[in-house]
């Protein structure tokens, strides 16, 4: 059994793929843990395999990067309004691209990246970048 530590995917599904696969990696046994910024890679990525993925690992330990944050903002405030204009000049768009969809209308995704950035407040705090949340802002996320 091994624990196996990556940061920062961008939405790079095959990437990972390729390389979990060099390093062996078994999913039945060994653990990974992801650092966070699972979208917002750039034209090439594939986001909603790279989430489909690893929500099926059985050992998967993931945690919020900066830019899940930035989306996880802009569906609580609501897809017609862009909090964080950073967040589509930054990779945003490539991830709504990459999802076929326009900002406007998807709340799917949300959901998605919600499910990936469900920490456990008690045992643990990882952050990526300059995200750093309350509790309280956490357990406020409610799609």
């Amino acid at each position: 059994m091994s624990t196996f530590v990556c940061g920062d995917l961008h939405g790079n599904f095959k990437a990972l793929v390729e390389l979990l696969s060099k390093a062996s990696f078994d999913p039945a046994v060994d653990t990974l843990i992801t650092l966070g910024d699972y979208i917002d890679g750039g034209a090439h990525i594939e986001v909603e395999e790279l989430i489909e993925y690893l929500l099926t690992l059985p050992n998967w330990i993931g945690v919020i990067g900066n830019h899940d944050y930035w989306m996880l903002e802009t569906i609580i405030a609501g897809w017609e309004s862009i909090i964080d204009t950073e967040w589509l000049k930054y990779g945003g768009v490539y991830t709504l691209r990459s999802l076929g969809v326009a900002y406007d209308k998807e709340e799917r995704i949300g959901s998605m990246v919600y499910k990936l950035c469900q920490l456990t407040y008690d045992e643990v705090l990882v952050v990526d970048a300059d995200t750093l949340i309350s509790k309280e802002e956490y357990d406020a996320f409610s799609l």
